[in-house]
């Protein structure tokens, strides 16, 4: 065997070593990813369970949460709004909540949050942007989120909105 052949067994061997080493640099990155994703997932449902478990530990706050920022509470007079200390509660609540939504937006942006999960946190955040207290909220502290965020929100309110109108607009036609 020439020392020309010996150079081209070499040059090949070299090269199906970096073949290989392409491959599974490929593998550790695609399982790298997959692990990326469901951390965000599961630092989604800790969030949520975090968030959930305030509502579940805080009756007041419940409570508050169900009459509605400006609404009335269970065991007050009529027309007597919330304290501006309950009225903090809620909204440090909100703005806990808005965080979540818009982090897993972002997430999502980037492809790091599933599709599928987007899509039941996206009906939660919708959820509770169907009550016009949380929408007045929003109103009032958009500027704290991020540009793109805020401009899927306000879609997403122009659309729960545009469904109420048509909502009363029917129910007006058929009374």
């Amino acid at each position: 065997m020439s020392l020309d052949e010996v150079a081209t067994i070499v040059e090949i061997i070299a090269s199906l070593t970096v073949v290989i080493s392409f491959l599974f640099i490929g593998l550790q990155i695609r399982q790298n990813t997959h692990a990326l994703k469901m951390g965000a997932a599961q630092s989604s449902v800790q969030l949520l369970s975090d968030n959930m478990g305030r509502v579940v530990e805080n009756e007041q706050l419940a409570e508050l949460l169900v009459s509605g920022v400006r609404g009335e509470v269970s065991g007050r007079k009529k027309g007597e709004e919330i304290t501006p200390a309950e009225r903090l509660m809620v909204s440090n609540f909100l703005s806990i909540s808005f965080r979540h939504f818009e982090m897993l937006h972002t997430h999502r942006q980037y492809g790091i949050y599933e599709k599928e999960l987007w899509l039941s946190t996206e009906y939660r955040m919708r959820q509770t942007l169907a009550r016009e207290s949380v929408r007045v909220w929003w109103q009032d502290n958009r500027a704290f989120y991020a540009p793109r965020f805020a401009r899927f929100v306000d879609k997403v309110i122009r659309q729960i909105v545009a469904t109420e109108k048509q909502a009363t607009a029917q129910a007006v036609c058929d009374s």
